[in-house]
């Protein structure tokens, strides 16, 4: 019993050693968060890597994103996947997949409209992965900033279960990368950002398949 309790201790001190909550780095994340959601539109170019029974799938897409939930996602990468269509419009998601020479009707939180993400498209915008990991802040033992340049801020956020790494381009307030680990240390899922446009204008019909 003796020896349980100190194990019990040790880890308290352990975990004590590494905590760290820094007021200045929460408020900055959900200040970040908030800028994010009111943005109108936006568009970016999308790399995700998500991994799936310990397979590793790499896409890029163009990623395009107008109010409210509207959501358009082109397909650059893997070279079969090149010219896929998904949309998001109106709670309903059509694609024109690569290997289908028409539009279908997908149900979004099938394991065919989620296809490679760990999260439907209703859920993939800039704005709703930055809301996760707000809403695991409450959660978290260790929020610090862990590296700082004349241009970016990188955060981190450790809680019980994963690790989230956040990379921000201050120049425009926008993140570069929003990173997941697990405790081991293992990327579980990784969405980079580049070519960065907010406040922009769609056509007519843009949103629609």
């Amino acid at each position: 019993m003796k020896y349980y309790l100190c194990f019990i201790l040790l880890g308290i001190l352990i975990t004590s050693a590494y905590a760290e909550i820094d007021p200045s780095a929460v408020g900055e994340i959900r200040s970040l968060t908030q800028y994010i959601l009111e943005l109108n539109n936006y568009k970016y170019t999308l790399t995700s890597v998500t991994f799936k029974n310990r397979k590793q799938h790499r896409n890029v897409m163009l990623y395009y994103y107008d109010r409210p939930d509207k959501i358009r996602i082109e397909w650059l990468e893997p070279r079969k996947l090149r010219g896929q269509l998904a949309v998001y419009n109106q709670g309903v998601m059509k694609a024109a997949p690569s290997w289908l020479p028409f539009v279908i009707e997908v149900n979004p939180d099938s394991s065919l409209g989620m296809a490679d993400f760990n999260y439907p498209i209703y859920n993939s915008t800039l704005g709703h992965l930055m809301s996760k990991v707000v809403d695991e802040l409450d959660l978290a033992h260790t929020v610090r900033v862990i590296e700082k340049t004349d241009s970016s801020i990188v955060y981190e956020v450790i809680n019980d279960q994963n690790r989230a790494k956040i990379k921000v381009n201050t120049a425009i307030n926008i993140p570069v990368y929003i990173e997941q680990y697990d405790l081991k240390g293992q990327l579980v899922d990784g969405g980079y950002f580049d070519d960065v446009k907010a406040n922009i204008s769609y056509s007519d019909g843009f949103f629609d398949l």
